[in-house]
């Protein structure tokens, strides 16, 4: 399995239009890019199987995070029976989202040092 972890701006020209009446709409444009970019070193590869992992800057997420997500809750579920799948989901998220914003201050903060 292999994933590749990108965040995208819907409000760059290139997806600015769509992606305000379209939820998602740059995260699964930027999905497809990324497919697009590996499609060749997959066919050459079928036993490797390819999971673009995309969130958008205002905190959208592709069809596959979230799926990646959900089977993801699925198996954590039993190692906490009170806890709800949807609550499971939900921290995961929030996790995630949490990972990227320091990831963002870590980068911002190391250009302010030079």
């Amino acid at each position: 399995m292999a994933f590749d972890i990108a965040v995208t701006d819907p409000t760059q020209d290139a997806f600015f239009k769509k992606a305000a009446s379209e939820p998602g709409y740059a995260a699964k444009k930027y999905a497809e890019g990324k497919r697009s970019k590996y499609a060749d070193a997959l066919a050459r590869d079928e036993s490797v199987l390819f999971t673009p992992i995309i969130a958008e800057t205002f905190g959208g997420w592709n069809k596959e995070a979230y799926d990646l997500f959900a089977n993801l809750a699925g198996w954590l579920l039993p190692r906490d029976p009170a806890a709800s799948k949807p609550l499971i989901l939900s921290r995961l998220f929030q996790r995630a989202s949490v990972i990227l914003q320091r990831g963002n201050a870590r980068m911002l903060l190391s250009r302010l040092r030079r």
